[in-house]
C-alpha cells in the first residue's frame, strides 16, 4: 500500500472507480485497526504493558549483619493484558508488618527418614519442612503435606494407604497418602514436657504388623501405643528417662526394642504388656539405632562408640539371636559412626553407612557384596525396595538417590533437599547469596534466578559464620576448626588462610572502609586483620571472660563491639584498641548488633532484648521477648525495626525506640541464623537450621 499504482492519463472511469472502492475499504480498515489499538486494553502501543513488580528489590549496599544488601531483581515474564499487575510491596514499617508474606523459598529443607510404601511405588521423605512422597523410580515429587512441622522420622501403614509422622513435641500425625489429608493427631500425655530433638537419626514411630497400632517414642523417654481405629492411648512403657530415639518392632509384634539418647542401652520389651524382657548395654556408645530381620530372629545394634584407645569414634554393628539374646556378630567398624542398617527383604544381606562407605554386607560371610562409591555427601539415612534390587539414600548435602545394587550404580539422584544452615550473606550488590551449612559446604547462588554458581572447596569442617568485603572481592568463612578462609569472591579461588586461633570461629565482620577483619573465637579472643596488607593480623583483644559470640563494628568504623558466652558485653575504640568499658550482664550467650547510624546497640540472651547507648552503654530499651532462645538479631535500614529470630523459627517485631511488639513471623520449622534486611527497605531473607532460605516482602 505505500506504492501507488502507475495510471495513465486515458485510464477510464470505471477503473477509477474499481480503485476508489479498494481504498475506501483500505482506509476502513486502518481506521478500525487504529480505535481497537487505543480502545482494547493492553494494545495501545503508546501505553506500556503492566508489567509485575520485582520479585526482589534492586539497590546497591555494603553488607554486613549491620548493614543489610539489597538483591538483583529477578526476571519475570511479562503479566498478559487480561491479568491484574501484582502491587508493588511497600517499604516495612511499623505498620505494615503484619503483611509481610514469604514469596519464595530456596531449599527443601534437610532429609530425615525415608521409607519405602509396601508396593514400592512411592518413597515418603520426612524433612524439616514436612513430609513429601516421591516416585520410586523417578523421585518426582507426588505430594507434599505437614509443611508445617519438622518431621524426624515417619512410617508407612502396612496397607499403604497412610502415613504417620513423629513430631518433636511427642504427638503423631496420621496422613491418608491418597489425598494428602490430615487424618488425626495423637497426642502423648506426659508429665515432665518433651524434649525437642530432631537429629538425622532418629527412627521412634512405626505401626504393629498388623496396621492396627502406632507405637511412638516421647521426649521424656516414654513410648506410647494407640489404638489407630479409636484413638486411644492402649499402653505406656517408661523406657527411658532420655529422649527415645530408635524404636523397631518384630514382624510378629511380640516384640518391641528401644534405644534413647545419650544412655548407651538398648532394651526389649514385650509388646503386649510392656514388660522389660532384655537390656543391652553397649559402652561408650552416645547414640544407638536398631531394626529386627524380617524373620524377627537377629535384632542389629548399629551407630557410634568411643574408643578410648584411639581417642576416636568408631562405627558399631552388632547382631543378637533373639531366641537366647547371645550377640552372634560383630562387624568389623570403620571412623566414623553407622547408619541405621536395613535389611534385605530375603534377610540375608544387611544395608548400611558404615563409616563413609555405603554397602550391602552378607549377614553368613561378613562380605562386602556392593560398594556404592559415587555419593556427593554423607549418607545418614536410606531405605530397601521391598523387591530387594535397589536402595534410596539420603544424604547430608541434600542430596535423594536411588542405586541399583546388582550394578552398583547411581540409577537416578536429586539435589532438592539440603543440610542445616550456619550463615548466610549477601553480596554487597545484591548479586550473589552464600550459604554455609553444617556438612561443611558453601554455596553461592544467583540471588535473583537461585540458582547455584558455585560450591567452594572447603576444609573437612563445619563453616560457622560468613562475612563479605565491602567492595565484594572478598568472601571469608570461618570454621570449627579455628580457621578462617578467605576466597576471591569473583572466581572462587582461595586467596588467604588464617590459622591464629586455637577456637572455633563463631563470628566474623569486616569494617565499612574494608581495612580490617574482625574474627570472634571460642579461644576468648577477637583478631584483628589488616585486609590492606595481605589479611596480617595487626591485634589480639583478650581478657574477655567466655567465647566471643559476635563482633560489630560501628558505621563510621570508630568503634567495635564485642559479646561473650558468659553475658559480657565490650566496646573498644580502633584507633589504639583500647578498651573504653565492659558490662556484664547476669545472664549466659549474648548477642550484639550496632544500629545503623551507630548511635545504639541492641543485646539478646536467652529470651530478653534490651537496646542501649552505644558510648555509655546504659539501657534506653528493656523488652521480654518470650522467644525460646534468641538466635538473630537485625536492624531495618533506618534502625526502627528491630528483628529477633529465636530457635523454634519464630522472627518478633520490634520497635527499637519503644520496645513495642508490632507482631511476628512463623518464618521456618527451625531456628532462625540470620536475618537480612534488604537496602530499601521492602525484602527479608532469613536463612535456617532448617535448611532453607525464604525472601518475604509486603505483596
Amino acid at each position: 500500500m505505500n506504492e501507488q499504482p502507475i495510471v495513465g492519463k486515458k485510464t477510464s472511469v470505471r477503473l477509477e472507480f474499481i480503485v476508489g472502492c479498494i481504498w475506501f475499504l483500505v482506509l476502513g480498515v486502518i481506521a478500525a485497526l487504529v480505535a481497537a489499538l487505543f480502545l482494547v486494553p493492553g494494545l495501545n502501543p503508546f501505553t506500556p504493558p503492566p508489567q509485575p513488580s520485582p520479585i526482589i528489590p534492586t539497590n546497591t549496599v555494603t553488607v554486613t549483619s549491620t548493614r543489610p544488601p539489597t538483591l538483583t531483581p529477578k526476571p519475570s515474564a511479562t503479566i498478559p493484558p487480561s491479568q491484574t499487575p501484582t502491587p508493588t510491596p511497600a517499604a516495612l514499617d511499623l505498620n505494615n508488618t503484619s503483611q509481610i508474606k514469604e514469596i519464595h523459598k530456596l531449599g527443601k529443607g534437610v532429609i530425615g527418614q525415608i521409607v519405602y510404601s509396601p508396593d514400592g511405588s512411592l518413597i515418603a521423605v520426612a524433612s524439616s519442612t514436612g513430609i513429601r512422597l516421591h516416585n520410586a523410580e523417578t523421585l518426582e515429587i507426588i505430594a507434599e503435606f505437614a509443611t508445617d512441622q519438622w518431621i524426624a522420622s515417619l512410617a508407612y501403614s502396612p496397607d499403604g494407604k497412610s502415613v504417620a509422622a513423629w513430631l518433636p513435641d511427642g504427638s503423631v500425625s496420621l496422613w491418608d497418602t491418597s489425598t494428602s489429608e490430615l487424618i488425626k493427631t495423637f497426642a502423648a500425655p506426659s508429665e515432665n514436657g518433651s524434649i525437642r530433638v530432631t537429629a538425622d537419626e532418629m527412627h521412634n514411630v512405626t505401626f504393629s504388623p498388623e496396621g492396627q497400632l502406632l507405637i511412638a517414642g516421647h521426649g521424656d523417654g516414654s513410648i506410647h501405643i494407640w489404638d489407630i481405629a479409636s484413638g486411644e492411648l492402649r499402653t505406656t512403657i517408661k523406657a527411658s528417662e532420655t529422649s527415645i530415639q530408635g524404636l523397631a518392632i518384630s514382624a510378629d509384634g511380640k516384640l518391641l526394642a528401644s534405644t534413647a539418647i545419650l544412655e548407651g542401652a538398648v532394651r526389649i520389651w514385650d509388646a503386649q504388656s510392656g514388660i522389660l524382657i532384655k537390656e543391652l548395654l553397649f559402652e561408650g556408645a552416645p547414640a544407638l539405632n536398631l531394626n529386627f530381620s524380617p524373620d524377627g530372629s537377629i535384632l542389629v545394634v548399629s551407630g557410634a562408640v568411643y574408643s578410648k584407645k584411639k581417642d576416636s569414634v568408631e562405627s558399631l554393628v552388632s547382631l543378637w539371636s533373639t531366641q537366647d539374646w547371645q550377640e552372634t556378630k560383630t562387624i568389623q567398624g570403620e571412623e566414623g559412626g553407622a547408619s541405621r542398617i536395613i535389611f534385605t527383604p530375603d534377610g540375608k544381606n544387611i544395608v548400611a553407612r558404615i563409616g563413609s562407605s555405603l554397602s550391602v554386607i552378607e549377614i553368613e560371610t561378613s562380605i562386602v557384596t556392593h560398594t556404592f562409591i559415587e555419593q556427593t555427601g554423607y549418607v545418614h539415612t536410606l531405605a530397601v525396595t521391598p523387591a530387594g534390587n535397589s536402595i534410596v539414600s539420603g544424604a547430608d548435602d541434600g542430596t535423594l538417590t536411588i542405586w541399583d545394587i546388582a550394578s552398583q550404580t547411581r540409577f537416578v539422584s536429586t539435589h532438592e533437599y539440603s543440610d542445616r544452615i550456619n550463615d548466610m550473606i549477601l553480596s554487597p550488590d545484591g548479586n550473589v547469596l552464600v550459604t554455609a551449612y553444617e556438612n561443611g559446604n558453601i554455596s553461592m547462588w544467583n540471588a535473583a534466578s537461585q540458582e547455584l554458581i558455585r560450591t567452594l572447596n572447603t576444609v573437612d569442617s563445619s563453616p560457622t559464620c560468613l562475612a563479605y568485603s565491602p567492595d565484594g572481592v572478598w568472601l571469608a568463612a570461618g570454621f570449627e576448626d579455628n580457621s578462617i578462609h578467605i576466597w576471591n569472591s569473583g572466581d572462587g579461588v582461595e586467596a588467604f588462610k588464617l590459622e591464629d586461633h586455637s577456637g572455633d570461629i563463631n563470628d566474623l565482620e569486616f569494617s565499612s572502609n574494608g581495612m580490617f577483619l574482625a574474627s570472634g573465637s571460642e579461644d576468648k579472643t577477637i583478631r584483628i586483620w589488616d585486609m590492606t596488607d595481605e589479611a596480617k593480623m595487626i591485634q589480639i583483644i583478650k581478657d574477655n571472660s567466655g567465647q566471643v559470640l559476635t563482633v560489630s563494628f560501628s558505621a563510621d568504623n570508630a568503634y567495635l563491639l564485642g559479646s561473650t558466652q558468659e553475658g559480657e558485653i565490650k566496646l573498644w575504640e580502633t584507633t589504639k584498641w583500647k578498651q573504653l568499658y565492659g558490662l556484664k550482664e547476669n545472664t549466659f550467650t549474648i548477642l550484639s548488633l550496632i544500629s545503623p547510624d551507630g548511635q545504639t546497640f541492641a543485646t539478646a540472651d536467652f529470651s530478653k532484648l534490651n537496646v542501649r547507648r552505644l558510648i555509655l552503654g546504659d539501657v534506653l530499651v528493656e523488652m521480654e521477648t518470650e522467644q525460646l532462645g534468641i538466635e538473630s538479631l537485625a536492624y531495618s535500614i533506618n534502625g526502627a525495626i528491630l528483628l529477633t529470630g529465636d530457635a523454634e523459627g519464630l522472627i518478633k517485631v520490634w520497635g527499637s525506640g519503644n520496645g513495642f511488639s508490632y507482631g511476628e513471623l512463623k518464618a521456618h520449622n527451625g531456628g532462625v541464623e540470620r536475618i537480612i534486611f534488604v537496602s530499601d527497605g521492602k525484602t527479608l531473607i532469613t536463612g535456617s537450621r532448617d535448611g532453607t532460605v525464604r525472601f518475604w516482602n509486603t505483596r
